[in-house]
């Protein structure tokens, strides 16, 4: 089939009229009508496939025609850049993910580049995507971003960036230095890449560019000093080096052989006989000296999630109140995704729960974009403020969670009284996005915990068409801007909202439990 066939195909799959229902039947009709006339859906535009182009409209009617008439969930775009399958993931189509399962997509290739489809979903906290690739007997690699970068994949470096991925312990910034790649670099920076943040050998950013082995030109290092990277930074290796003892540079390589490593340290580099000549206060300086990227080794030790590791560090004088650029204890510890048994811990010595970090993020809002819902409980109920907003991007918990698909975040949230109702930077709230992304099981939660919504806000939302095709999603949504609540739903939310008034943002189940009112009704009101 020519060129420009294959692109009149995929227009067809992309009309804005196609995505709103009209004229569906008759355009479904023309494509069988092509497809019975011998045109073949695997052919190749530059940007997308047919298939490509069906899945954007989260259309699984579309799809699964297509796939019947011999659409290849495999094939690549015309830059071999991604395939249906990895736009699928990307989209967090879990219904076309299972459609593609059943008409061979492969799940051991690579459907964008070197990834495969379970390097796209490992970091995107979608549950059900998971659970098809590794019931499939699927391998896994790299995480998603580092494939990224390292294949230079400017295109799903953003997207991955967009949704959300972090580097932390990791640093694609070197990565993409190590090769001189500068339009990398830029997007990076561009995302808010931590430009102090060291490597695994100690190198920052600056100091990789202008390493007298380096491959990168001096148009790198201009561009690190223009984004304000610090000039002064010295490499972590240098205060190991100089100023740490064995005991503290183990600290901060947490592994398997960490702690015998630590008591061999002390057995032979007789510790005990230094520790007797040094005074208390010096002794303290040492287990809790700062990194170059302003890191202590309790806070890494948190973030590796080894408890074994970070009781050995706390026992040996390790001060938990020490922040860093990152945060608190507790921001390391929701950063790590770690066990509850750490969380607690951590939670046990009273720090500010509500404390912001340098990226502007409190320890909910980090929580509330990993699809962990027992983190976000554990802070919510000793009292974190459940509508503080980031200062990057407005987003609070709420609406950060439902932006990145984490819906059991979102449950716990609107329970506890989270308002749904604050924009953020793009003017956007919870609702919007819920419709957006189809979060079926958020909207409904929203809508009965009395979320603000117009006739006019209904017709200027998006129009997701697996929203608009859901004959009782149209239907509540159409008689909640038309009709009057019923009594028992008013009543409810006049009751959470007076209990939101006088928790201040934090959390009304308190205040519910203590009302004189059967245990049916208290579950009403915390809508579980």
């Amino acid at each position: 089939m020519s060129q420009s066939l294959g692109i009149a195909l995929a227009t067809t799959c992309t009309r804005e009229w196609v995505k709103n229902g009209q004229v569906r039947e008759l355009v479904i009709e023309v494509l069988k009508i092509m497809f019975a006339a011998g045109i073949t859906p695997n052919t190749v535009t530059r940007l997308e496939t047919p298939l490509m182009a069906a899945v954007s409209t989260h259309d699984e009617l579309l799809t699964n025609l297509l796939l019947e008439n011999g659409a290849n969930p495999n094939l690549q775009d015309g830059q071999a850049d991604m395939n249906a399958f990895a736009l699928a993931i990307i989209l967090n189509e879990v219904t076309i993910i299972k459609q593609f399962l059943s008409h061979g997509a492969k799940v051991n290739e690579p459907c964008c580049q070197n990834m495969t489809p379970l390097q796209l979903s490992i970091n995107k906290s979608v549950e059900q995507v998971l659970s098809f690739h590794t019931g499939n007997n699927v391998h896994l690699v790299q995480p998603p971003l580092i494939q990224a970068v390292e294949s230079n994949n400017l295109y799903m470096t953003s997207v991955l960036l967009e949704h959300g991925y972090g580097s932390y312990q990791q640093s694609p910034v070197h990565l993409a230095m190590i090769h001189s790649r500068k339009e990398m670099v830029a997007l990076l920076i561009q995302h808010g890449a931590n430009l102090e943040k060291v490597n695994g050998l100690g190198e920052t950013p600056l100091g990789l560019a202008i390493h007298p082995g380096s491959n990168s030109d001096g148009d790198i290092a201009k561009m690190l000093l223009s984004a304000g990277c610090s000039r002064h930074k010295e490499s972590i290796e240098w205060i190991l080096d100089n100023e740490l003892d064995h005991v503290n540079r183990e600290a901060l390589n947490t592994t398997d052989k960490t702690v015998p490593r630590l008591s061999e340290c002390r057995k032979f580099s007789n510790l005990d006989i230094k520790e007797n000549r040094s005074n208390s206060r010096r002794k303290s300086a040492f287990i809790n000296l700062k990194a170059a990227d302003s890191f202590t080794p309790f806070f890494m030790t948190v973030m590796s999630g080894r408890m074994d590791i970070i009781k050995y560090i706390y026992d040996k004088g390790g001060d938990p109140y020490i922040e860093c650029s990152q945060g608190n204890l507790i921001h390391a510890a929701v950063m790590a995704i770690c066990s509850e048994e750490v969380l607690d811990f951590v939670l046990s010595f009273g720090l500010d729960i509500d404390h912001i970090n340098d990226d502007g993020n409190t320890q909910l809002i980090l929580a509330a974009r990993n699809n962990n819902s027992s983190a976000c409980q554990k802070l919510v109920c000793p009292g974190a403020c459940l509508n503080m907003q980031d200062t990057r991007f407005g987003e609070t918990a709420l609406s950060a969670c439902v932006y990145f698909g984490c819906e059991n975040n979102a449950q716990v949230l609107i329970s506890h009284g989270a308002d749904p109702d604050i924009p953020d930077s793009r003017n956007t709230t919870a609702l919007y996005w819920s419709i957006f992304n189809c979060r079926e099981k958020t909207l409904k939660l929203l809508l009965e915990a009395g979320v603000k919504l117009t006739q006019r806000d209904l017709v200027h939302y998006p129009r997701n068409i697996k929203v608009m095709r859901n004959p009782e999603l149209r239907q509540i949504l159409n008689e909640y801007v038309t009709k009057p609540p019923l009594l028992q739903q008013a009543c409810r939310i006049k009751v959470r909202t007076h209990l939101k008034h006088l928790s201040q943002g934090k959390s009304i189940e308190p205040f519910i439990l203590q009302l004189a009112i059967p245990s049916k009704l208290k579950k009403f009101l915390l809508i579980e």
